[in-house]
């Protein structure tokens, strides 16, 4: 096939993914120059593809082969399902890690990680509600098993806090997801009697 492939039977796969395949499959750098506004259907379908790539690069830890102005271009287009892809996706391929890179991108996407200076209210202001809830899922992804008692206390704070919008049903996201993250990060830790400070 185009990409290669090891002729069948469990081999594994016998091609690389490599940051040219990757940016040259991307629909975000189309016509639109990717303004989410004005998209026909199946450009707004191309870009949730994408996404979903993204997310799957990272699964299978394809996704060092982008380097931060890949990473920063791909933030910056706006686009949600992108987004969403991307978070989870450098996540899932620094799982358990803490990455310094990917923690600093995925923190940008949880408003309440910022100092006091009032930054958060502004930046809470332009990230979507589907943004913040798989950024603190990528955050427990991140820290998967590290029992980082930090990021436990974050989280769990998080899961209280209250809502700074009407929308019920995204603060019930929000919420899950942080859940969801504090038992990632806590995973497999149930016998310890403490976890890092780091």
């Amino acid at each position: 096939g185009a990409l290669g492939g090891g002729g069948g039977g469990g081999e594994g796969l016998a091609w690389a993914v490599t940051r040219n395949w990757i940016l040259y499959n991307s629909p975000l750098e189309e016509a639109t120059g990717g303004n989410s506004e004005g998209d026909t259907v199946a450009e707004t379908e191309a870009k949730a593809a994408h996404g979903g790539l993204l997310l799957a690069l990272g699964l299978h830890k394809h996704l060092g082969a982008l380097e931060k102005p890949d990473l920063y271009r791909y933030l910056n287009k706006g686009h949600e399902a992108t987004t969403v892809g991307l978070l989870l996706g450098m996540a899932a391929h620094h799982s358990g890690t803490a990455d310094p890179v990917a923690n600093i991108i995925i923190r940008m996407h949880i408003p309440n990680t910022y100092d006091s200076s009032g930054a958060s209210a502004s930046v809470a202001s332009e990230l979507t509600s589907s943004a913040q809830a798989a950024a603190l899922a990528a955050l427990g992804l991140l820290y998967l098993g590290t029992n980082n008692r930090q990021i436990a206390e974050f989280l769990l704070s998080e899961m209280g806090r209250r809502p700074t919008t009407d929308r019920c049903e995204d603060r019930e996201s929000y919420s899950l997801s942080a859940g969801l993250a504090l038992g990632l990060v806590t995973l497999g830790g149930g016998g310890s009697g403490g976890g890092s400070d780091g």
